[in-house]
């Protein structure tokens, strides 16, 4: 295996390279009549898109990732606000006077285009959703929970992905 195969970076350089890949086709969006501004209101274009976007950047490292299990749960979709995660491992949110389980649904625009984190909240022993709020990305910090069918969970920070 070549060096030139293996990504190592953390789960916060995956979420800021998404990030980053999302401001940059703001230009094409507008260009094409896509609305991406308003939470909700987003152009079924723009999800498909942004969709694309959050699996080069985030999902297919994660996928990749050396520490990988055979009875690994999927990763939640990315812009899928569901009302149980029970079966997904998912990317975790942690921030500042926040001590809850906080999963990303997406990346939303506040004043500036993607400075923002739709999170869900969750029961930390059934997976339910109990509440959703947005935080600003600048107090955020993130990392991968591989979980298992057989109920383990393992916190990733940094991922060693082999293509």
């Amino acid at each position: 295996m070549l060096d030139d195969d293996v990504l190592r970076c953390s789960v916060d350089d995956l979420v800021a390279a998404l990030r980053q890949a999302l401001v940059a086709l703001v230009p094409v969006a507008d260009r094409l009549l896509m609305g991406w501004r308003v939470e909700g209101e987003e152009h079924v274009d723009w999800e498909l898109l942004s969709s694309a976007v959050f699996d080069a950047c985030v999902g297919g490292p994660v996928r990749a990732e050396i520490g990988r299990v055979d009875d690994e749960l999927p990763l939640a979709r990315y812009d899928i606000d569901q009302m149980d995660f029970a079966r997904f491992s998912w990317i975790r949110v942690e921030a500042p006077d926040h001590g809850d389980c906080l999963v990303m649904i997406r990346l939303v625009t506040g004043s500036e285009p993607f400075d923002s984190v739709r999170v869900v909240s969750l029961d930390p022993v059934s997976g339910a959703a109990r509440g959703r709020l947005v935080l600003p990305y600048e107090r955020c910090r993130f990392a991968f929970v591989r979980r298992t069918r057989g109920g383990r969970e393992t916190v990733v920070r940094d991922v060693t992905a082999v293509e």
